[in-house]
């Protein structure tokens, strides 16, 4: 398959998603049909990555081509992008094997407060980066009840680990109110364990 890159470039610019994520899918399909691509498309490319919208969207589709990129997102996790881009350029080297962007990933399961940290703690535990055990740890400490899903979450990211699931999540709970999702993760009667029940 043979690609036009000024188009592609042209049409990068567009604010449409969809206009955009055709584009990506060209490159996609291009590369994985043992195309090459200039170096002026890659840096379009990179740029509109870290600079539009749908970032998300993005690296999904990076994903597949994520080695052809590894220098460039090495030096972007370096550079002055926002934390977003930085976040979506972490797990993008991960996927690859590349574990430059895990502090970073690991900041924000620690922190807690960016929108992604459930899917940087589930990243890394299936990166199986031990490092992470500490930070989803502390996190669990600091969920209340009213959080079951993130709650759940970070209990399976400890299961891909192989860890031992914390029995004072579910101290958390009345013995007989414990949440579905989160009693159903631990050995039967671990439940009344914990809740001193037995």
């Amino acid at each position: 398959m043979i690609i036009d890159e000024t188009n592609l470039i042209t049409r990068l610019l567009s604010g449409d998603i969809e206009t955009i994520m055709d584009c990506y899918d060209k490159v996609v399909v291009h590369i994985a049909d043992g195309g090459q691509i200039s170096l002026t498309l890659k840096h379009a490319l990179l740029v509109r990555f870290t600079e539009g919208d749908a970032r998300d969207l993005i690296a999904e589709r990076l994903s597949k081509i994520a080695t052809l990129f590894e220098t460039e997102l090495q030096v972007l996790l370096t550079s002055e992008i926002s934390l977003d881009a930085k976040f979506w350029t972490a797990l993008l080297l991960l996927h690859i094997n590349n574990k430059l962007g895990v502090p970073l990933l690991l900041e924000v399961v620690e922190a807690r407060n960016h929108s992604w940290y459930l899917l940087a703690a589930h990243k890394l535990a299936n990166s199986n980066e031990r490092l992470v055990i500490p930070a989803i740890d502390r996190a669990l400490d600091h969920l209340v009840h009213g959080h079951i899903d993130e709650i759940a979450a970070l209990l399976d990211a400890m299961k891909k680990l192989g860890e031992p699931l914390p029995l004072k999540v579910l101290n958390k709970f009345p013995a007989e109110n414990i949440p579905w999702q989160i009693k159903s993760m631990f050995p039967q009667g671990e439940g009344a364990k914990a809740n001193g029940q037995v």
